[in-house]
């Protein structure tokens, strides 16, 4: 099933919340318009942005037709259960659903050590701002941790959730790219957590996040 007219994301292809929503829509084919953003205007905070996209003043939000979600996995979800047409993506056996909700969960309960160092030494450098070492220091413990638990999953499954590549997987993606764009932490990576390491390989050489880095890039 295709929408009746695109959908509609607002957002920014080098937002990593854009990206989720990016990577499931063309994981599934369907067809899609990406309105910019002009983020150093400061469109994000104006009174008609968050009436009419998010709230909170943040990236990304989804129209298809009448309905408006805002939230990086909810909109995923959304866009997985309507065109998903029998995709392994996000099954809809409840059982092959609870895997993968699961492992959603872990991005968000877990995976924010990552987003944190990120924010320290990525985030912060273009805005001209010097990392806080403290905070890296404080968040790397559960980052290892984290990768341990992942690591030791993906030695028995080529992906999160089993077999197949799902939202799981998409989820995580943009805090392990830029993660890994770390020197640092790629070696680390490379050397203590093969499994995952092998797990990334896969998932950053897909048609879907290939095409989604082009977005990012392009000027």
């Amino acid at each position: 099933i295709h929408p009746m007219s695109k959908i509609q994301v607002k957002g920014l292809a080098a937002a990593t919340c854009t990206q989720r929503v990016l990577v499931t829509l063309e994981e599934l084919n369907v067809p899609y318009d990406l309105i910019p953003v002009d983020w150093l205007a400061g469109e994000h905070k104006t009174p008609e942005y968050l009436e009419k996209y998010q709230p909170f003043g943040k990236v990304p939000s989804l129209y298809d037709g009448d309905l408006h979600v805002f939230e990086s996995r909810a909109m995923s979800q959304y866009i997985a259960n309507q065109y998903g047409n029998g995709s392994t993506l996000y099954p809809s056996d409840p059982k092959k659903k609870a895997i993968v909700d699961t492992w959603i969960s872990t991005d968000y309960s877990y995976w924010t050590s990552a987003a944190t160092i990120v924010s320290e030494l990525i985030f912060k450098a273009m805005r001209g701002q010097a990392p806080d070492e403290a905070v890296i220091a404080a968040k790397e413990p559960e980052l290892f941790s984290t990768l341990e638990v992942l690591n030791k999953r993906l030695s028995s499954n080529k992906y999160l959730a089993g077999q197949d590549f799902t939202l799981a997987d998409v989820f995580y993606a943009p805090y392990v790219q830029k993660l890994l764009s770390l020197p640092k932490y790629k070696e680390i990576v490379t050397e203590k957590y093969p499994h995952f390491d092998r797990w990334w390989n896969d998932v950053s050489s897909r048609a879907s996040w290939k095409k989604v880095m082009n977005l990012a890039s392009a000027k």
